[in-house]
């Protein structure tokens, strides 16, 4: 039996949340979003411990079983959550990227590591650097860029003002009443350009929705840049950006 046979049929079989005593085995997608049928795209199997000493720990498996990502969630009083910390890992196990963020705030904190040690700190959202600084030549310098994930060639305000000018509320949607948030995710190559557009809650929206959110992300293609590894070398990376549609 292959590895990627072995962790569907675990997922089937362990899709739901298990008794407090034992650890939930759940079936993730390429973009860690769970699936309810884990035959068909399944990417990564995640493994939830019970809450115990204030916190939750998750650990996240490709289907080599090789760990790439552990998620600790927080608690106050033992159900109060109060803080999320996701650590992910490279091929090596060594961490390589740790993201935090209070449950009372909207923004995070991220830091890149190599071989131990920070090289890069930045505080702000999905789509905007708040604050950054990155380690030059052993010296830290302040940037508002995150290189080591895809971003916006010019600024959010651009691309805000580009969705607000071309989204077109589709009408047969606008009869519906039909309206919510279509989560798309785009793979952004080392030079900028756009691969693939693919829909993570594809099962919450409207289709019509969602496919005037690819399009008017896909007249957008040109306005990215691209991400680099450690090294500097461009990569190909996921970047996630909500389109909302909200009937007045």
């Amino acid at each position: 039996m292959t590895r990627k046979m072995f962790f569907t049929l675990l997922g089937l079989v362990f899709c739901m949340n298990l008794s407090a005593n034992d650890r939930a085995k759940i079936p993730l997608n390429r973009h860690f979003v769970p699936l309810q049928k884990p035959q068909q795209d399944m990417a990564f199997m995640k493994v939830v411990n019970p809450i115990a000493d204030g916190k939750q720990v998750e650990r996240i498996y490709d289907l080599d079983n090789k760990l790439v990502r552990i998620v600790t969630k927080y608690f106050e009083n033992g159900k109060n959550p109060t803080k999320t910390v996701w650590e992910d890992v490279d091929t090596s196990g060594q961490v390589y990227k740790i993201k935090e963020r209070k449950n009372s705030e909207n923004n995070y904190t991220i830091y890149y590591l190599q071989n131990g040690k920070v090289i890069a700190e930045y505080y702000g959202n999905e789509q905007e650097v708040i604050f950054g600084k990155k380690v030059v030549n052993e010296e830290k310098v302040v940037t508002s860029t995150n290189i080591f994930e895809p971003g916006f060639k010019k600024s959010v305000v651009d691309y805000q003002e580009f969705i607000r000018q071309n989204l077109q509320y589709p009408v047969e949607a606008r009869k519906k009443r039909q309206e919510g948030t279509v989560e798309l995710a785009l793979e952004i190559k080392g030079d900028g350009s756009i691969g693939r557009i693919e829909v993570v809650n594809a099962a919450d929206v409207y289709p019509l929705l969602q496919e005037e959110a690819i399009r008017v992300l896909s007249l957008y293609g040109e306005g990215f840049r691209g991400a680099v590894d450690m090294e500097g070398n461009p990569v190909t990376k996921w970047m996630y950006l909500p389109i909302h549609f909200k009937l007045g």
